[in-house]
């Protein structure tokens, strides 16, 4: 994951807020309830979504829950939460929010 650290330190120093489920920074706001934490951001217009896409989360996105990690972590089945209810929302606001990066 060393390539998404560099990635959110880029889109930090671009005066960006990063806010990952993944990210152990914001683990206590997450835990107090995970899908309401995504879900406000993810209706929120002026919240900008990048999807940054790897194998692993094509892989994750392809098989949905049927997923197994080697080693899984706490907010996984968030991720994929956000995931479905991005490609269900078909409003032109989520999909001129959205952003998908590859590599």
């Amino acid at each position: 994951m060393e390539l998404m650290a560099t990635f959110r330190k880029l889109l930090n120093s671009s005066g960006f807020e990063v806010l990952d489920c993944f990210d152990d920074h914001n683990y206590n706001d997450i835990s107090v309830h995970p899908t309401q934490w995504i879900l406000d951001l993810l209706s929120n217009n002026k919240v900008k979504v990048v999807i940054a896409s790897s194998k692993c989360a094509r892989k994750q996105q392809r098989f949905r829950n049927r997923v197994s990690y080697i080693k899984d972590r706490c907010f996984s089945p968030l991720f994929l939460y956000g995931l479905d209810y991005i490609t269900k929302n078909n409003s032109a606001d989520m999909f001129e929010r959205c952003f998908h990066v590859r590599y």
